[in-house]
């Protein structure tokens, strides 16, 4: 019995090498690197079929075709007309963008601050070639038109913002398509319904969110020494020129900048007269003021517009300024004022917002009152 269970263990043994053995072969090990070399390419795959819907679901920008949803309509056909061709996104950013190409169906966007839940307030800003469909933000139990694909050039011209207030922390923007029907005669015309939005938390305990193209009034002591330290952009300078434009909304400012303190991005550009070239003579600032006419909706004296090429600024300063265009709403109907002031604000939209404008004699002032009962948050100029 003995000698026959050695023999068994004998044998095991003897097979157990022989598997050993043909495992360890070439063969064998180009067979098990196929196999894996298959899964990780399956794995791989399976990746990047996941990445974009997440990305879609939980990112800041998303982009997307309708052709896509127009080919797997095709083959739900069976489905309720109801169920087909809305297809859902979900962003989570304060800043983003859409490009919806091709507009197929419909699109509803639905626009969080992060996931705080907190309410906020959203504005969006179509792009210059917007087209192909019509643009709905979701209110109680309505829908509210914000563009339609129907409008004219004239009607919806670049930089227009659209703004609108969330409810209980979201915003559901309804992107329907207006393209052609069936057999009409370019049911491929290339059009793409793009935007940026931008969306800023409403805190309505200290009011530090306020919004300057909801209110039309003066900053305080406090809400300029604040905006100071958390603006994109801080210019010591002069008024140009005011602008009026009724189609976009807002009143543009054309500052004429004697320092800049801060900019966050190129909001005010330099006008370096200097070169390497051979110097010209340069008309002097003492030259008369030229009178522009102007349209009527211009707002200045008399029916004109003033060349600011006067005694405000010496010559040092003409050698190498700095202009930049500040956007304020049109409803605060902004005046042309005289002397230096002191401008803040933040770029929203690619747009540089006007928030607080005291003029300088004042900042002075409360910089030195700050810096004397130690009231700053940071380094405050002046």
């Amino acid at each position: 019995m003995s000698n026959a269970v050695t023999l068994l263990c004998r044998r095991q043994t003897s097979a157990d090498d022989d598997q050993r053995e043909k495992r360890s072969s070439p063969r064998f090990s180009r067979r098990i690197s196929v196999k894996r070399l298959r899964v990780l390419t399956a794995c791989c795959i399976l990746a990047l079929l996941v990445c974009p819907l997440r990305a879609a679901a939980d990112g800041c920008d998303w982009i997307g075709s309708g052709l896509e949803s127009a080919s797997s309509d095709d083959q739900t056909q069976q489905q309720p007309q109801s169920h087909r061709g809305v297809k859902p996104v979900y962003l989570r950013c304060s800043q983003g963008s859409v490009s919806w190409l091709y507009p197929r169906g419909a699109l509803r966007v639905v626009l969080r601050y992060g996931t705080a839940g907190k309410e906020f307030q959203g504005c969006l800003k179509l792009s210059a070639d917007f087209g192909g469909a019509n643009i709905y933000v979701e209110q109680h139990r309505t829908l509210k038109l914000l563009h339609s694909a129907s409008s004219s050039a004239i009607l919806r011209p670049d930089g227009k913002r659209h703004c609108f207030d969330s409810h209980q922390g979201q915003v559901a923007l309804f992107l329907e398509s207006d393209s052609p029907a069936v057999g009409g005669s370019d049911p491929l015309r290339r059009e793409t319904a793009a935007f940026d939005y931008d969306l800023q938390l409403i805190d309505d305990e200290n009011d530090q969110s306020r919004d300057p193209w909801q209110e039309c009034r003066p900053c305080s002591v406090k809400e300029s020494l604040e905006m100071f330290c958390s603006s994109d952009f801080v210019a010591r300078g002069f008024i140009s020129s005011v602008y009026n434009d009724a189609q976009l909304e807002r009143t543009l400012l054309k500052v004429r900048a004697t320092r800049v303190i801060r900019q966050a991005s190129s909001v005010f550009q330099s006008v370096n007269r200097k070169s390497a070239a051979p110097k010209r003579k340069r008309r002097s600032v003492l030259t008369p003021k030229r009178l522009i006419p102007i349209p009527s909706k211009w707002k200045g004296m008399d029916g004109v517009e003033e060349d600011l090429t006067d005694g405000q600024m010496d010559n040092s300063l003409l050698e190498d300024e700095h202009t930049g265009t500040l956007h304020v709403p049109l409803t605060c109907q902004v005046k042309h004022g005289s002397g230096e002031f002191v401008f803040m604000g933040r770029k929203r939209l690619g747009d540089a917002v006007l928030w607080c404008a005291p003029r300088l004699e004042e900042w002075q002032q409360w910089v030195h009152q700050a810096q004397t009962d130690g009231s700053a948050q940071c380094r405050l100029e002046a």
